[in-house]
């Protein structure tokens, strides 16, 4: 066997192997994220607390005139948070959202 023919080969193999690999972490993923979104799916209390968030954030846009929300954006919480850290470290007072 040639050298350049056994380098070919031991490339096709690392790369199927990498592929394989890869698949592999790819379908661990998806069971974990399958896992994850059905507890969350069976936890009361995350609901609940779901829930909570839709009324405060009702209760803070009361002064805003804006129509009651039946719904809201999970993604939206991490712009609440981040709000929360800029406006606790800038005025270093106690802020409604804060104290959630």
């Amino acid at each position: 066997m040639s050298l350049i023919f056994q380098n070919s080969e031991s490339l096709i193999y690392s790369m199927y192997a990498i592929s394989h690999i890869s698949y592999m972490l790819y379908l661990q993923s998806l069971e974990v994220i399958k896992s994850a979104s059905e507890q969350i799916q069976q936890n009361k209390n995350f609901a609940k607390i779901l829930e909570l968030v839709l009324v405060m954030g009702n209760e803070l846009n009361k002064a805003t005139n804006k129509p009651l929300a039946s719904a809201f954006k999970v993604s939206s919480l991490i712009q609440v948070s981040l709000e929360v850290i800029l406006t606790t470290s800038m005025g270093g007072k106690l802020c409604k959202i804060y104290v959630i």
